[in-house]
């Protein structure tokens, strides 16, 4: 009889599964991030407790003061446990400051609401307490990555978050509240996403180092650190400027990002796999659509992201026809999302639905040319002569169908009679229904419509001649004999019924010294 199955959950194997998962929790030493939150979380209590020191400036001082202190701390403990070749604890302490570095400013853009010459004092204050921290890891925790380009962009950062509340300021004073949005719309817009897209300039490292502080996706990170906390203020100086915050404001940071992950994957991935690659290629064509609805941001994150998916297209050839496809569906969604007001004085189209129709049929044509075949002619043609009779409304139809066969008619040229079945019969029905449609054209039909035969009819035979002059006069000879019955009988009936018959002379002569070039250009071909 087998003995009963043991509990596992409180044997001694379960024991120490627990254990070093303990320990696993212990060596990433969860403390320092543990405390940095509880003294964000009561300041924030303490900045809201009415019967925590009862003036706003003194609040604000108070606030300002410990979270200061904090960081010096902070920066103290990272510098000795370096000297002690603590790498990860001193590691993770620098980072912890970077990420605090740029806290401060939310309490200065406070303090200059409160009052001005408060706010410039806490301004400077908080710059001078910035730069000196990173000094001060640079000088004494060299092993800690801060390049010079990841300073140059810490420069700008900075100046950026100062500018911030003293122009907040400024615009509340001279007007309202809301007269923040114009400079809401240029931070969410232009300045956030430069500076994130500016992260691709950062130093790549040569080596993926051992020891933590050697890693070489730090740089990224603290830079990606101070532009989040720039958001955060960005964001503040929002609410304060009583402007509504969307998803759509946060898509070209988020597009931003994404990029700036896919041109640097492999500072994280030695070397990223083609599933990572996909991933990263994925979500960067996907964050334009957090702006889906904005008339004006959505398209034009979209071409972007077209833009880049082509460039990464050209980079990555064994991916190409996947990144085209979906550079192509990128470029379609900017087409379908451009405002109304910009399509309707261009184009003369009318209404959201008419504009999607007009965009699939330019698609349908730019496919034919990428595809010749019948089925993308037919597909064409067929969105062709809709737009004709949509611009000219007047018409009865038979204009429109022409066109559409028209293009068809040359079109068919171009396919490969050996690709697919039946492509011969179906060239063959569109050029008599095109002789028949122009037979039956109404009497009412004016000059200008009848001169649309004589030009298709002009192009056919351009087209089927320079097709036979590379493989074979006798090929598709159906093709010339259709242009000549649409010439003239169409335009050329109307012609000869009511033109001068000096000039149709003159027109005859030229024609028939047309053709005695060409008889004489091609003896060669056909004299053997």
């Amino acid at each position: 009889m087998l003995p009963p199955p043991s509990d596992r959950t409180t044997g001694p194997d379960s024991a120490r599964t627990a254990l070093a998962w303990l320990r696993r929790l212990l060596v990433c030493n969860p403390f320092f991030l543990g405390s940095a939150a509880l003294l964000l979380f009561g300041l924030n209590r303490l900045s809201v407790d009415p019967g925590f020191l009862e003036r706003e400036e003194s609040k604000l001082l108070f606030n300002f003061t410990a979270l200061e202190g904090y960081e010096i701390l902070v920066v103290a403990t990272a510098l000795l446990l370096s000297r002690r070749a603590l790498w990860y604890d001193s590691t993770l302490l620098a980072v912890l400051d970077q990420g605090l570095a740029l806290a401060p400013f939310l309490l200065v853009t406070q303090g200059v609401m409160i009052d001005p010459v408060l706010g410039t004092v806490l301004v400077a204050s908080a710059s001078l307490m910035a730069v000196s921290r990173i000094w001060a890891i640079r000088r004494g925790f060299p092993r800690f990555p801060l390049p010079g380009r990841l300073l140059m962009l810490g420069a700008g950062i900075l100046v950026l978050n100062m500018g911030l509340p003293l122009r907040l300021q400024a615009v509340v004073r001279a007007g309202m509240v809301t007269d923040w949005e114009p400079y809401n719309d240029a931070f969410w817009c232009v300045a956030l996403p430069l500076l994130i897209l500016s992260a691709v300039s950062l130093p790549q490292a040569d080596r993926h180092g051992i020891l933590p502080p050697e890693r070489p996706w730090l740089p990224l990170l603290v830079g990606g650190l101070w532009i989040g906390a720039t958001g955060v203020h960005g964001w503040s100086c929002a609410y304060i400027g009583k402007q509504p915050m969307t998803a759509a404001y946060l898509a070209p940071a988020a597009a931003a990002t994404a990029w700036v992950l896919v041109m640097r994957l492999g500072d994280f991935v030695r070397v990223p796999t083609r599933r990572l690659r996909l991933a990263a290629w994925a979500i960067a064509s996907a964050s334009p659509f957090l702006a889906f609805g904005h008339d004006r941001l959505f398209p034009a994150l979209a071409a972007a992201g077209a833009a880049a998916l082509a460039r990464q297209a050209v980079l990555h050839r064994s991916e190409g026809p996947l990144l085209r496809a979906a550079a192509g569906l990128s470029a379609l969604a900017a087409l379908l999302a451009l405002p109304l007001e910009w399509i309707q004085p261009a184009t003369g189209i009318e209404g959201r639905g008419a504009w999607i129709l007009a965009t699939s049929g330019f698609l349908a044509v730019i496919a034919s040319f990428l595809r010749c075949s019948a089925r993308s002619g037919l597909v064409a043609g067929a969105f062709i002569g809709a737009g004709v009779l949509h611009w000219n409304r007047v018409s009865d139809g038979n204009l429109a169908l022409q066109a559409g066969l028209a293009w068809i008619a040359v079109h068919s040229l171009f396919w490969k009679d050996g690709e697919s079945r039946g492509q011969d019969g179906v060239r063959n029905a569109v050029l008599a229904v095109w002789i028949l449609t122009a037979w039956n054209r109404p009497p009412s039909a004016i000059p200008s419509e009848l001169v649309v035969d004589l030009v298709a009819a002009s192009v056919l035979v351009t087209a089927w001649s320079w097709i036979a002059w590379h493989r074979g006069w006798t090929r598709l000879l159906q093709v010339p004999a259709t242009a000549a019955l649409l010439a003239v009988t169409t335009p050329g009936g109307w012609i000869v019924q009511h033109g001068p018959a000096g000039l149709l002379a003159l027109a005859g002569s030229l024609v028939l010294f047309a053709g005695g070039c060409v008889l004489a250009w091609t003896r060669g071909r056909w004299e053997r």
